[in-house]
């Protein structure tokens, strides 16, 4: 009988790892460990569906190498979408909290797995990486699967589409219309003042690990423009106060 390796898998890296590492081994390290930490607080977390009072546990697995995070599903089912579409959601906000800018992709596909020979491999891993890796942001893409059974659940934070399609900047200099996670959507409750919020406000918090922003290069600063841009375009709407509706998903913490 054949067996399915059908999954959900997220890449995750953290942006300027290498520039760091070269620069500041010791504060290199010290943001890998915030990564591990924030991994360690986030990842397994039982996921509530307020619309039923469901609880959602133990469906996801992760890969951790230097500043490289692996997520990956037990199967492919509805539960398996939601545990790593939330919890990623949760990675990416508990990261930038601790100032570790983060950027990822979401994929679903064949991902198989060998977990006593550290061996995984799959289009589904492939994926999630170049989608992620294309982008010239901070911030999650997704996939056509992984957006359209989002969309199919729903999937959503205070009555709003958690995936949403945007004009994503590419590394090539494009824009094209992407699958992405509203993460700012899910951590509007942590931007005290309404937006528009400037590149300079945003960047405060991490002039003490990655230097003062006038100072990087142009490619970082594009990165830091367009996440800020995607804040604004997200954010606009919602900074008045707002309803929690019935059929959110939402991490317990």
């Amino acid at each position: 009988m054949s067996v399915s390796y059908q999954r959900y898998v997220a890449h995750f890296d953290m942006l300027g790892m290498k520039h760091l590492s070269r620069k500041n081994p010791e504060l290199a390290w010290e943001k890998l460990c915030d990564l591990w930490k924030a991994k360690k607080e986030t990842l397994g977390k039982p996921i509530e569906m307020t619309c039923n009072n469901k609880i959602i546990s133990d469906r996801i697995k992760t890969i951790m190498f230097s500043d490289t995070i692996i997520i990956y599903s037990k199967c492919d089912e509805k539960e398996d979408l939601l545990a790593i579409t939330c919890l990623c959601i949760q990675l990416f906000g508990d990261a930038l909290k601790r100032c570790v800018p983060l950027r990822g992709g979401i994929a679903h596909g064949i991902f198989r797995t060998n977990i006593e020979c550290d061996l995984y491999a799959g289009p589904a891993l492939v994926e999630a990486h170049d989608i992620g890796e294309s982008a010239q942001w901070l911030g999650i893409v997704v996939d056509d699967v992984v957006a359209e059974r989002c969309m199919e659940i729903p999937c959503q934070s205070g009555g709003k589409d958690i995936i949403i399609s945007w004009q994503l900047p590419l590394k090539c200099g494009r824009r094209l219309p992407k699958n992405v996670v509203n993460w700012a959507l899910s951590m509007r409750d942590g931007f005290s003042d309404p937006p528009p919020y400037s590149v300079e406000q945003y960047y405060k918090g991490f002039v003490q690990t990655w230097g003062a922003y006038s100072t990087l290069d142009e490619n970082a600063k594009k990165k830091h423009q367009n996440t800020v841009e995607f804040v604004n375009y997200c954010l606009a709407s919602e900074y008045q106060n707002y309803l929690i509706k019935d059929n959110e998903c939402t991490v317990t913490m």
